[in-house]
């Protein structure tokens, strides 16, 4: 059996307005990013503290491609990281267009305005050659030091810049790295929702026998684990349920992490033993709402509602015949009952009073 069809993978597709989204978010993001990160680090007395704020930008960045994944419904995480990788090239020509007017202006000697930088910041950008020429420059002289002592410069300078670069790499890819990989309803054209309840199960002995029957689609070891509930042992797993959007929700799986949890490092990050697994609509409620009890077919439901309906009006019959004294009224026969043998006395009716009645015996019948 081809298990993987009991986990939920992506589509790779994007919609139509995506790529459209991403230009005017990008448009007004990148222009601001870059501004705050380059002038937050130049002016930050504390180089060190220059590493949190790399990571920072780059996660910045992350939330608002995050929401251009999110509302652009894309479904591919490759054209997402490629996407990513991309727009950081982009953010950091943005950020040199702008640094090298504050450089020019505050280390090299030649004053600026914050207009004035900004105008040069635009020629620059519509001029990447001047760009790599004056980045060229800054790497050979140098624009800040450690304690005014030692000037950054040349191959500590590159090091220090390569780094920046894989810290906001870093902060971006953290940011969006789940977002594409989310379930999502392509028959409801929406993302998966999380359920804010989370079931805590037994932990089995044998996980893998576990994962190999609820990848048949047998979840009665799940049910039995979830009934019990969370114990004293070492471990418990933790499930988290994912519904699916909107209405007509009834025709769509709901899926399912699986946690490892230590109850004796309450701080330790649990274990994720098994994401975005296939789920029935029936069992995943009954986990959740705690009804570990066995499902009742349909049909024996309505069984069950006949003989119950019935049982009440004999009853009622009954009560009323008590309440006025008489005799209960024979039932009313639409067809006449069918004898398919005729019915066979062992031993002959005894009819010693009546007139007219002789002795009957079995072989005068």
């Amino acid at each position: 059996m081809d298990m993987d069809i009991f986990y939920y993978k992506a589509s790779g597709k994007v919609s139509e307005y995506f790529f459209l989204y991403y230009l005017l978010i990008m448009l007004f993001v990148l222009p601001v990013i870059s501004l705050a990160y380059i002038y937050l680090t130049h002016y930050m007395p504390f180089v060190y503290l220059n590493i949190f704020i790399a990571i920072g930008c780059g996660a910045v960045l992350g939330f608002f491609i995050s929401h251009v994944v999110e509302y652009g419904k894309a479904r591919s995480p490759l054209i997402v990281l490629l996407l990513t990788l991309a727009t950081l090239v982009v953010l950091k020509y943005v950020q040199w267009c702008v640094y090298i007017p504050l450089v020019v202006s505050e280390v090299y000697g030649f004053p600026m305005s914050f207009g004035q930088r900004l105008g040069e910041s635009l020629y620059y950008f519509i001029h990447p050659r001047n760009v790599f020429e004056a980045v060229g420059i800054i790497n050979e002289y140098g624009a800040w030091g450690f304690r005014k002592a030692t000037t950054v410069n040349d191959g500590l300078l590159f090091f220090i810049w390569v780094g920046e670069i894989l810290l906001m790499t870093y902060g971006a890819l953290a940011s969006i790295w789940k977002q594409p990989y989310r379930p999502f309803s392509e028959r409801l054209n929406d993302w998966y929702s999380e359920v804010k309840e989370r079931v805590e199960t037994d932990m089995p002995r044998d996980f893998t026998t576990l994962k190999q029957n609820i990848a048949q689609g047998d979840y009665s070891d799940l049910l039995r684990f979830a009934s019990i509930g969370k114990t004293d042992k070492n471990y418990y797993m933790r499930l988290t349920f994912y519904k699916p959007p909107g209405s007509g929700s009834e025709e769509e799986p709901y899926f399912f992490d699986i946690e490892q949890v230590d109850q004796n490092k309450r701080r330790a990050k649990p274990k994720l033993l098994a994401q975005y697994l296939t789920i029935d609509t029936e069992t995943a409620l009954r986990l959740i709402l705690g009804d570990f009890s066995e499902p009742v077919d349909a049909e024996e439901i309505a069984e069950a509602a006949e003989a119950a309906k019935a049982a009440e009006a004999a009853k009622a019959a009954e009560a009323e015949v008590a309440a006025g004294g008489g005799e209960a009224e024979a039932p009313a026969f639409t067809e006449t009952p069918a004898f398919t043998e005729s019915p066979v006395f062992t031993e002959a009716p005894d009819f010693t009073e009546g007139p007219g009645f002789t002795e009957v015996t079995p072989e005068s019948i």
